[in-house]
C-alpha cells in the first residue's frame, strides 16, 4: 500500500462471506452492526392526539405511539377519537377503547 494514496488494500477492505466468493465491505458490516444496536433500545409508548380534518375543522385520533415519533407520524395503535367541535347536541365527542388503554 502506498501511504500517500489513502486507500485500503483489497485484502483488508473485503471480508469473504462464509468462505465463498464475494464479500462484504468493512464499512457495511459496521453500519449493519450500528443498526442492530439501535433496534435494541427500549421503546417508550405515549398516548397522543394526532390531528386530522381540514383547516378550521380539526378532528383528533387518540394514538399509542413511540415517544420519538412525530405527532402525526407512525403509530402503534388507534385507541379512540376526539372531536372538539360541538355537534348538533352542543357537546364535544370523545370515544376510547378502554380495554386497550389499560
Amino acid at each position: 500500500m502506498n501511504p500517500l494514496s489513502g486507500r485500503v488494500p483489497e485484502a483488508i477492505s473485503w471480508i469473504p462471506r462464509d468462505g465463498i466468493g464475494g464479500g462484504v465491505s468493512v464499512r457495511r458490516q459496521a453500519k449493519a452492526a450500528r443498526k442492530r444496536k439501535k433496534k435494541s433500545v427500549a421503546m417508550v409508548v405515549r398516548i397522543r392526539l394526532a390531528r386530522f380534518g381540514c383547516r378550521n375543522r380539526p378532528f383528533y385520533r387518540v394514538m399509542a405511539t413511540d415517544s420519538r415519533s412525530p405527532r402525526d407520524g407512525k403509530h402503534l395503535e388507534v385507541l379512540g377519537y376526539y372531536n372538539p367541535l360541538p355537534g348538533k347536541d352542543g357537546g364535544k365527542r370523545m370515544g376510547l377503547k378502554f380495554d386497550r388503554v389499560k
